[in-house]
């Protein structure tokens, strides 16, 4: 017997020694108090943006009060802090700001969003209310997200879509509930009841490098244990662990070599701010550091940075409840967990893409690209209808004026205005994305007469892009043999079946798009196929990339005589008074069509309907890259 238990607790003691090799414990490099100002200060949420700090919570009379509001405050360097912005509530029926989440969205912007909350009398017991900004300082009017009486506690970005976890408050059933967005303003529920049992409230997501979605969820009530959900795309099925313990104020953040750590409040022993590793195999958290703090406290901001954990929280323990700022070394990974991280690790993403406008050139820059950059023509003409068979310039051509309104510092918004010689009015906000530009373009008649502006032709120059530049060949249609459009339901390279070449201008190639009638688009050699897809582009020189282009509403997809490719998009005419909105994207991206024509779908979904007519499949199929 006494071999036995010896046995058991030699059998423990390698299990306890293994663990704390897996989970080892964190070094707390240093720690200071940030800010104090209100009474309680409270609720923290960290970002680091345009080359600062920013640390956002919440600013009262109480943990519970009526006055709540949100402050946000800026650091260069993590030390010396100053206020940027203080944000009251919008709505005195709804006088309580509380635990303020800042993220940045897909185009560079912050996004912050906050519960509203009335505890007195009165049907409305909670709003969400989210708010945006291009620089921290100055932010847009609240706008109210999600349902009544839901909050949606923090927002998580994910492939261009906003995801989070709306929990009922009072007068709601205390049901979780997972919310999707496509613009960060409307919410849809994408699966209704998330979880249920006990009151599931607070939670993170955080998505993984195949796309799966892992949910650190706090329940209250009975029982009050936390539970890690995870759910592959389209995120409907969820499978959920218990983790067996207690916490408030989840937030969770995967680190470079893939191990995950989790900041949440914990209560056995004593209310603290507690750093975990969070083990989501086996549905594990494991301490490695209590941080100074306790009472009222946690509610963690999280960002790795340059080898360290930096955390804003909150804590009582010195009395007045204050924001803090730790910053964390944690030991690096074992052999195993340096494995693991290395086979989940994706490919490296492009450098982000910047954008320059001049002289009616609008530049895409980046430093992965054939040449650093691709120009567009942006842009060429507006024209009439009727345009096939007669002179460009004396009647297809309505000339413009262009004008710059604005340009981001960052490079990642250029707002243009282009005066019609009609007096139509067009407005264009292009912005920069990771691996794509996004245009939205509204056209307006403001006068008393009907406008012909039918269509417009951005022209994107592909010479350098496809290797065969003016520095690269004589040849100036090259080109052609690597761009690509899609007709008879297939891919096709250029030059395509039934290559057109009779026209009042040659050479070149045009495709009307489905409804466009032949008359109306660009007076060169007409193919005698309809699009089956939207997207006309090409492919790098060195093979690596695709670039393509999309609008909707579209005119026509044109090759043109100057190392060119259009997606030329339509307005069909403004009577008086008439606004049309338009949209298209221009996307740089690996060399992979199908991911390509799925991203498209995704963005146009109208197409389908659209080139369905044209297209013996509803869609195109994919043919070998030559």
């Amino acid at each position: 017997m006494r071999h036995q238990v010896l046995a058991g607790l030699w059998v423990l003691l390698v299990a306890s020694t293994a663990a704390a090799a897996e989970f080892p414990e964190a070094e707390l490099v240093d720690v200071r108090k940030i800010w104090d100002a209100a009474p309680h200060n409270a609720y923290t949420d960290l970002v680091r943006h345009n080359g600062r700090w920013l640390c956002v919570f919440r600013e009262g009379a109480g943990h519970v009060s009526h006055d709540g509001s949100i402050r946000v405050i800026a650091s260069n360097d993590g030390r010396e802090w100053k206020s940027l912005a203080h944000l009251t509530a919008p709505d005195p029926a709804l006088p309580d700001l509380r635990d303020p989440k800042i993220s940045r969205t897909p185009d560079g912007r912050l996004m912050l969003v906050a519960g509203a909350a009335n505890r007195k009398k009165g049907e409305t017991k909670h709003r969400t209310l989210a708010w945006c900004s291009a620089d921290g300082r100055t932010w847009g009017d609240a706008t109210p997200i999600g349902e009544v009486n839901r909050w949606l506690w923090r927002v998580t970005w994910h492939d261009g879509a906003a995801y989070t976890v709306g929990y009922g408050r009072e007068g709601a059933e205390r049901t979780g509930r997972l919310y999707r967005s496509a613009d960060g303003r409307t919410f849809t529920p994408l699966v209704p009841r998330l979880f249920e049992a006990g009151y599931p409230n607070e939670a993170t997501l955080r998505f993984m490098p195949d796309d799966t979605c892992l949910c650190l969820l706090r329940r209250d009530g009975k029982p009050h244990t936390a539970q890690l959900g995870s759910a592959a795309p389209p995120y409907k099925e969820w499978a959920w662990k218990d983790l067996g313990v207690r916490v408030g104020g989840p937030n969770v953040i995967r680190l470079p070599d893939g191990r995950l750590v989790a900041v949440t409040r914990r209560y056995e022993g004593g209310a603290r701010t507690s750093v975990q590793w969070l083990d989501a195999e086996q549905g594990t958290l494991t301490e490695c550091l209590r941080l100074p703090s306790g009472g009222d406290t946690s509610y963690a901001g999280l960002v790795a940075r340059e080898g360290l954990l930096w955390i804003s929280y909150y804590s009582s323990h010195e009395g007045k409840t204050s924001i803090y700022l730790a910053r964390v070394r944690l030991p690096a990974a074992n052999a195993k967990a340096a494995a693991k991280a290395a086979a989940d690790r994706p490919a490296a993403p492009p450098p982000p893409l910047t954008l320059t406008w001049k002289d009616g050139i609008l530049t895409v820059h980046g430093n992965h690209l054939p040449g650093g950059k691709v120009d567009i023509l942006y842009l060429e003409a507006y024209c009439r209808p009727n345009s096939h068979t007669t002179d460009w310039v004396e009647h297809t051509v309505i000339k413009h004026r262009a004008e710059c309104v604005s340009a981001s510092a960052d490079g990642r918004e250029i707002r243009l205005r282009d005066t019609l010689a009609d007096g139509v009015v067009v407005d264009h906000v292009i912005t920069a994305e990771r691996d794509a530009v996004d245009f939205r373009v509204t056209a307006r008649n403001p006068t008393d007469t009907p406008s012909d502006a039918h269509w417009a032709q951005p022209c994107i120059r592909v010479g350098t892009f496809t290797g065969c530049g003016p520095d690269d060949t004589d040849d100036k249609y090259a080109y052609i043999r690597r761009s690509f459009v899609f007709q008879q339901g297939r891919l096709q390279w250029m030059p395509t079946d039934d290559w057109a070449t009779e026209a009042r201008y040659t050479p070149g190639q045009v495709w009307a798009a489905p409804g466009v009638k032949a008359a109306d688009v660009n007076p060169r050699p007409l193919n005698p196929h309809r699009p089956t897809c939207g997207l006309i582009g090409c492919r790098s020189g060195d093979g690596r990339l695709l670039l393509a282009t999309a609008w909707h509403p579209y005119q026509e997809l044109f090759q043109g005589v100057i190392r060119c490719l259009h997606s030329d998009f339509r307005i069909g005419g403004l009577a008086p008074g008439e606004t049309k909105h338009i949209r298209g994207k221009l996307y740089i991206v690996p060399n992979d069509m199908d991911a390509l024509v799925a991203r498209y779908r995704k963005d146009f979904p109208e197409h389908a309907a659209l080139h369905a007519a044209c297209s013996n499949d509803q869609g195109p199929s994919l043919s070998p890259l030559p």
